[in-house]
């Protein structure tokens, strides 16, 4: 797995690797808020140079689908929230609401 390894393709020293994660920082493109597995920095420069981001990850059609109660699903989303970015929460909560329910007006 490659998850160590920044966009120019060296590995990171132990130290820069510790401070990455005290900052919540992604391995790849060294932003805050996501780790390497999904980043889309990463993922746009493999799908650019015909690759795979990780050969290791299965892909979601090859996994097993979940059942999951709507309990399971809240913590999930309450424990992962802080890796995900502003647009894939927004995502998420217009997903949730119903189709008729107003915008508010700014």
């Amino acid at each position: 797995m490659d998850v160590n390894t920044n966009r120019m393709g060296q590995t990171h020293s132990d130290a820069k690797k510790q401070q990455l994660i005290n900052e919540n920082k992604c391995f790849y493109c060294e932003i805050k808020g996501h780790q390497a597995c999904v980043c889309r920095k990463k993922l746009a420069d493999c799908a650019k140079n015909g690759k795979t981001a990780n050969r290791d990850t299965p892909t979601v059609q090859n996994q097993d689908p979940i059942d999951m109660t709507p309990d399971n699903i809240s913590s999930f989303l309450k424990d992962h929230m802080g890796s995900l970015d502003e647009d894939t929460k927004l995502n998420i909560i217009e997903s949730l609401m119903p189709k008729d329910f107003p915008q508010a007006q700014n």
